[in-house]
């Protein structure tokens, strides 16, 4: 038997052609505001075979592929529950370090900062609430800058430590970077100990890492969010700064790929402001596409009723998400089952749901949440609705052209 994965690059070998996919969906009656075609072939058909099976015309869409490729579609029937798990990906926990097989979705805004990082000189920020998958993109910015031709040197300032001594900040800042570069202890230690001012310790490691090499540099950056309430903050976003507007040799081969998360929003009321005067670029959140293509890789079988229902309840939220794929595959559990009590005191997300009212309740946004989710409009504090937004608790409805809670799960924050 053709396992669905073995399919999907059958096809993706056989038919490559976006109208082609579309023509077999529009025969099918079937809709196309989920089918994801940005992405390689095998990935679109991975979806297409995820999104025929929500809407129980799995048949159909094998009778088409039977008749289209009759020498590589043979026998084709659903796996069973236990196939469907052998032929899954080892699932991984939420909070695991990147790994490619389970990072889908955000075609176009990854080739947005692709193409940013063409040149050798550019500042790119990336923001989005916390949770939803902004470290992780950064890591697919750098394996897909890496697989391309053009040769790069990478660096990392990834591993930042909560101090309120700046000497102490900026010396861990420069072990994180020496450290990417696959520098020795000695040399660590020696750059630790150098008898030089904290910023301008951090800028002349960086000059000594760009002078080793004539490529271009890109520096990532992933910021943490303690950095607003250390003194360390003010002089190293002013050096970042300085770096990504220095045009002079060596610094006009330094390329800055900066993430930091929009939550801080909710106690530094001018994050809107990017701290690199370089308009940032925000991550959507996954679709119900990306949700499909990670329940077939987890080797669940969600119905369309299944899908509709994580959507509402959880819009894309990346990690919410994710969190309930594992679980689902870990104990079996149906997703209707898990989410009827998700809430609860001991519910899948309730941990989640009381981080956020310790947010609301701490900087007294609560009622500006209840007022926007029941009226739709902004509050007289304009401030505070713009945190609200920024910090992911509310998005802009096209459709009803008002403001509501960006996912359903948020409702329970309201409830007494």
């Amino acid at each position: 038997m053709t396992t669905l994965r073995e399919l999907c690059h059958l096809l993706g070998d056989q038919i490559h052609d976006r109208s082609r996919v579309k023509m077999v969906f529009r025969d099918m009656g079937m809709s196309l505001a989920t089918l994801d075609l940005d992405g390689p072939p095998v990935d679109w058909w991975e979806n297409a075979l995820a999104l025929a099976y929500a809407a129980n015309r799995t048949e159909g869409l094998f009778g088409h592929l039977r008749e289209a490729l009759p020498a590589y579609v043979t026998q084709i029937r659903l796996p069973t529950e236990w196939e469907r798990r052998e032929q899954a990906l080892v699932p991984i926990p939420p909070g695991s370090l990147y790994e490619p097989a389970w990072d889908v979705g955000r075609h176009e805004v990854t080739e947005q900062v692709l193409s940013r990082a063409r040149g050798t000189k550019a500042t790119i920020v990336v923001v989005t609430p916390d949770g939803h998958g902004r470290t992780w993109f950064l890591r697919r910015i750098r394996a897909r800058l890496q697989a391309t031709e053009t040769p790069r040197q990478f660096l990392e300032l990834t591993e930042l430590v909560e101090t309120p001594r700046q000497r102490d900040f900026f010396a861990a800042a420069v072990v994180s970077i020496l450290r990417s570069a696959g520098r020795s202890p000695a040399e660590i230690a020696e750059a630790w100990n150098r008898k030089l001012p904290p910023a301008e310790n951090l800028r002349h490691t960086l000059r000594v890492e760009l002078n080793r090499t004539d490529q271009s540099t890109m520096l990532m950056v992933d910021v943490p969010n303690w950095i607003w309430s250390v003194p360390a903050a003010a002089p190293f976003f002013s050096l970042l700064r300085s770096l990504g507007n220095d045009t002079a040799p060596p610094w006009n081969r330094l390329q800055l790929l900066v993430g930091y998360s929009t939550t801080p929003s909710l106690w530094k009321r001018d994050l809107k402001a990017s701290p690199l005067n370089v308009d940032p670029i925000s991550l959507p959140d996954l679709s119900i596409a990306d949700v499909l293509t990670l329940a077939q890789r987890h080797g669940l079988l969600w119905t369309g009723q299944d899908l509709d229902r994580v959507h509402e309840l959880l819009g894309g939220h990346p990690r919410l998400v994710q969190q309930l794929l594992f679980h689902c595959y870990e104990t079996r559990a149906s997703v209707g089952a898990v989410l009827d009590r998700c809430h609860e005191y001991d519910g899948l997300f309730s941990t989640h749901l009381s981080t956020l009212k310790s947010h609301l309740q701490e900087h007294q946004l609560e009622e500006t949440l209840r007022h926007v989710a029941e009226t739709g409009k902004g509050p007289d504090k304009v401030d505070d609705f713009q945190a609200l937004h920024a910090a992911g608790f509310l998005r802009w409805e096209a459709t009803r052209k008002q403001h509501v809670l960006r996912y359903g799960l948020l409702r329970h924050l309201l409830r007494p």
